[in-house]
């Protein structure tokens, strides 16, 4: 993350574990694609310790371009698209679940734009102040409308679900993006993730909380 590798490293080993609780919460229904959250999570946070290394390193400069690409793939264009579609398919009220239906599709929309735009632009990466940030050639006129799209996706679904404490998800996610957007401006998507990672470990208290009563009427998700 935005400190150093230990850091990364460290948070990824114990999103990792928080991940596999959180799949074993799910028991393969279609909490799952919820319950995988602090996985990828913990793989973008290994993927940046690596970034890190190979900044610190100039033996290891040949993982500085895949390390940026994975994490920014993760950054970029998963998230806007799998926040929405893990809470939708957990959804099981109307309209919520419509109105999570559509930012998953905008956010699936946004993921491929961004997705396309990442690999026909220069991308790079580097140290300043103890953080990494990631330069990413963006046109002026595509910033504001991206950050609303993006912010719509990632934001707006746990406060539009039904399911219990989602919205403490929701809470942490904007309290960190402030944190972030005020004191790291230049290394925001490295800290805004790392802080996001952390607090992911929230998805197991949420799928905790979901009633014993409710929890057998999830759908298997191998059979979805």
């Amino acid at each position: 993350m935005c400190f150093s590798p230990v850091a990364s490293f460290s948070a990824s080993a114990v999103l990792l574990t928080a991940g596999v609780i959180a799949i074993k919460e799910s028991k393969f229904t279609v909490k799952l694609p919820f319950a995988v959250i602090p996985v990828f999570f913990a793989i973008q946070q290994f993927a940046e310790g690596i970034l890190w290394l190979a900044l610190e390193n100039p033996e290891h400069a040949n993982w500085r371009s895949p390390a940026t690409y994975i994490f920014l793939i993760f950054a970029q264009v998963l998230w806007p698209f799998w926040v929405p579609f893990s809470i939708y398919m957990m959804e099981k009220k109307q309209p919520a679940k419509n109105i999570l239906k559509i930012l998953s599709l905008l956010g699936g929309m946004l993921s491929v734009i961004l997705l396309y735009r990442i690999i026909v632009s220069p991308v790079s990466a580097g140290i300043d102040c103890n953080h990494i940030y990631y330069n990413l050639i963006i046109p002026h006129s595509f910033i504001i409308p991206t950050d609303i799209f993006y912010l719509s996706a990632v934001l707006v679904p746990p406060f539009i679900s039904s399911l219990k404490k989602t919205s403490l998800l929701g809470v942490i996610m904007i309290f960190s993006l402030i944190i972030s957007q005020i004191f790291y401006t230049r290394a925001l998507i490295s800290v805004w993730c790392f802080f996001s990672a952390i607090l992911s470990v929230v998805v197991i208290y949420i799928l905790y909380k979901i009633p014993k009563s409710d929890r057998k009427d999830y759908q298997d998700f191998r059979s979805y």
